[in-house]
């Protein structure tokens, strides 16, 4: 089924709208920005853009009765690229992405400079134990496993008031 084809997701409206607003608010600083600088003629409010967006990590989380499993697709990285974090109730994953593309020949030099990352923070369903949390990455996929921390029953005691 295609896009159009069926009802957008909810966090596909979400990011449409927050593009308008983006696209709104650049217009409205562009209007302010000539409106007050009227006798420089071809100034335009400078654009804040990040120059390659990768976007978000897409993971799946799966939970079996002794470890937590995930797994993140980073394609275009290199393990030498990617840093795992893992706490008792997090995993945070970050990439990031420096290119540099240099071509000269008698007449010309060109220099290219490119600069990406994402990151994400995955809150966990139980607590888990750290320091035993493995990962390997495989033809762009990262999967991350974290034994689960048990933790014994909470022993209760009925206090008697005086």
């Amino acid at each position: 089924m295609k896009k159009k084809d069926r009802p957008p997701f909810w966090f596909e409206e979400t990011f449409d709208r927050i593009r308008r607003m983006e696209e709104d608010l650049h217009r409205l600083m562009q209007d302010i920005w000539k409106s007050a600088f009227n006798t420089f003629t071809g100034f335009e409010f400078p654009r804040l853009e990040k120059e390659i967006n990768f976007g978000n990590i897409p993971t799946d989380l799966a939970e079996t009765k002794d470890e937590i499993i995930i797994r993140a697709d980073l394609p275009g990285f290199s393990k030498e690229e990617i840093k795992v974090k893992a706490t008792e109730d997090s995993v945070i994953i970050e990439a990031e992405k420096k290119e540099e593309r240099k071509e000269s020949a008698e007449n010309y030099v060109m220099q290219e400079r490119r600069y990406g990352a994402v990151r994400r923070v995955i809150p966990l369903p139980v607590q888990v134990v750290p320091e035993e949390a493995k990962a390997k990455f495989k033809d762009g996929v990262l999967e991350i496993r974290l034994k689960k921390a048990y933790v014994e029953e909470e022993k209760e005691k009925e206090i008697e008031i005086e």
